[in-house]
């Protein structure tokens, strides 16, 4: 190669080199495939377009500029490269250009081989970087797919930890806002039982006010004011029992089952009365469990209320609701009866469903019996379970483990 020529090519790949430490990188493609490009159609039209080196460049010239710039340039590439080479062969075939053969009459030298070797590792080499770099980024998708799974994957823990959490605040605030509510409820009933004790003492002071002049009535006054004492007491419980249902507290201690159901009993006995429904309560005495004594309260009040209510549409004798506490080898029973309306087959998988009722919601929230199945499995680690026919009653069964803390 004339030196002249050979300082083109260098000055040439130097301005290559600079454009792509600029960033002109799709100059610097452009001009390195125009180049070669030129340079091999220009040897096929001088030395024929069988020339084996010209046909081997051809291809390096579709590979490079499919792998650096795109497969739409390696279509218009391989279709100009193929309308070239049908032209030059045509025109060469019929004389009109002819070419410089003479390589077809020599020997083949050991200088074609390396020619020939060369340009294959050329392709070899060039089709290896773009192997490398497919390969690069399939490793850095494949990493990016599982980081974005796993990312994936913490936010959809996290939304449905959040979203338990809503669900749970949401649900002691229903369940304090239908505390409050049946408390409205029962308002008039409480100020009646409350009424009733005052009253009593009001009686009892009257008659120790006419007896304060008698000396031999001493023993009457005694026994008035025992009574006065007395009916206080049961106004003081009746009160305490009121209060621990309308202000609530967290606060898990052992407490006595049966007295927090004997306190229930008090707090709706006036809504029973009125109903003409008796409660009745047997089991054994001072059953003790670990566990927050109001929302076991809650749970009784829940139970009996709706006990209760189930007699409400019905007109006959003997309206009984039955409450049952047991206890065997760690776990204890709570039984719940009544002979009222009953429950209806397709009802009951769906009772304790948040806000389904069968009362209307003029009378009923829908919130009750889920609230309540909410507690015994959350608070006390217990079940809840319905036996029921139309027209035959229903029967509550709440079973929940011994616990001392």
């Amino acid at each position: 190669m004339p030196p002249f020529l050979s300082l083109i090519v260098l000055f040439f790949f130097l301005g290559l080199y600079l454009a792509v430490r600029k960033k002109y990188l799709i100059i610097s493609f452009y001009s390195f495939i125009a180049v070669l490009f030129f340079t091999v159609t220009y040897g096929a039209y001088i030395w024929g377009v069988n020339l084996p080196a010209a046909l081997l460049a051809y291809a390096l010239v579709i590979i490079i500029g499919t792998i650096l710039i795109g497969t739409g340039f390696g279509i218009i590439a391989t279709t100009t490269i193929s309308s070239i080479i049908i032209l030059l062969g045509f025109l060469q075939i019929h004389n009109v250009v002819i070419p410089n053969l003479y390589w077809k009459n020599e020997v083949m030298k050991k200088g074609d081989l390396l020619v020939y070797i060369l340009m294959l590792g050329v392709i070899m080499v060039v089709s290896w970087l773009s192997n490398r770099e497919i390969e690069k980024s399939l490793k850095r998708a494949r990493r990016s797919e599982a980081e974005l799974k796993k990312e994936r994957d913490m936010l959809e823990i996290k939304v449905e930890e959040r979203t338990r959490e809503l669900k749970k605040m949401q649900m002691e605030k229903i369940a304090q806002l239908y505390r409050h509510a049946e408390f409205g409820r029962l308002a008039s009933g409480l100020f009646h039982d409350l009424m009733s004790p005052l009253t009593a003492v009001s009686l009892s002071l009257e008659e120790i006010k006419k007896s304060t002049g008698a000396e031999n009535e001493i023993a009457g006054v005694k026994s008035y004011l025992a009574q006065a004492i007395e009916v206080a007491r049961k106004m003081e419980n009746f009160i305490i029992a009121i209060r621990k249902q309308i202000s609530h507290k967290e606060s898990k201690d052992v407490f006595s089952l049966t007295e927090e159901i004997i306190q229930v009993i008090q707090i709706l006995s006036y809504k029973a009365r009125k109903k003409s429904v008796e409660l009745e309560f047997s089991g054994i005495d001072n059953i003790e469990n670990y566990g927050d004594r109001v929302k076991f309260s809650q749970i009784i009040i829940n139970l009996i209320s709706n006990a209760i209510d189930a007699y409400e549409s019905l007109d006959k004798e003997g309206k009984v609701v039955g409450i049952r506490l047991s206890e065997k080898e760690g776990n204890i029973c709570l039984e719940i009866e009544d002979k009222g309306c009953g429950i209806e087959r397709c009802d009951k998988n769906r009772i304790f469903d948040p806000f389904f009722t069968t009362k209307g919601f003029e009378k009923g929230t829908g919130i009750g019996l889920s609230t309540t199945k909410g507690m015994i499995e959350n608070d006390f680690g217990g079940t809840i379970e319905v036996e029921s026919e139309k027209g035959r009653g229903a029967k509550f069964i709440v079973r929940m483990p011994k616990r001392t803390e």
